[in-house]
């Protein structure tokens, strides 16, 4: 069996699919496409990166639905759907991206068992 260790670097290489978070959101009534859903992570980050927010409560989380036009009630709501995104293992919460990555690599180097598939 061969093992590998992924680096993440704040977000750069891994981040969220917008597959696995669009649906978990799309059930608010709200047009989300993926290059929304994709601008939506770097949205968040620079969010946090605001020193004026980056001491709220789940300003990530926060910045995300904000960017995606989340407001009041469905605010509250999308925090809710983002707990229970929270609680899948995160290399399921990015994978699409990684394994597009991964099958850009030379087939002499080795893949993890996810990106074989």
């Amino acid at each position: 069996m061969r093992t590998a260790v992924i680096l993440d670097v704040g977000g750069v290489l891994l981040v969220p699919d917008e597959a696995i978070v669009g649906q978990a959101l799309r059930g608010f009534g709200l047009a989300l496409d993926d290059a929304l859903l994709s601008a939506a992570h770097y949205l968040a980050v620079h969010y946090v990166d605001d020193e004026t927010r980056a001491l709220s409560d789940r300003p990530y989380e926060i910045g995300y639905l904000s960017a995606l036009g989340f407001a009041g009630d469905e605010l509250a709501a999308g925090l809710g759907a983002f707990d229970e995104l929270w609680k899948l293992p995160a290399i399921d919460l990015g994978l699409s991206r990684f394994q597009a990555v991964s099958s850009c690599l030379p087939s002499s180097l080795p893949r993890t068992r996810r990106s074989q598939s």
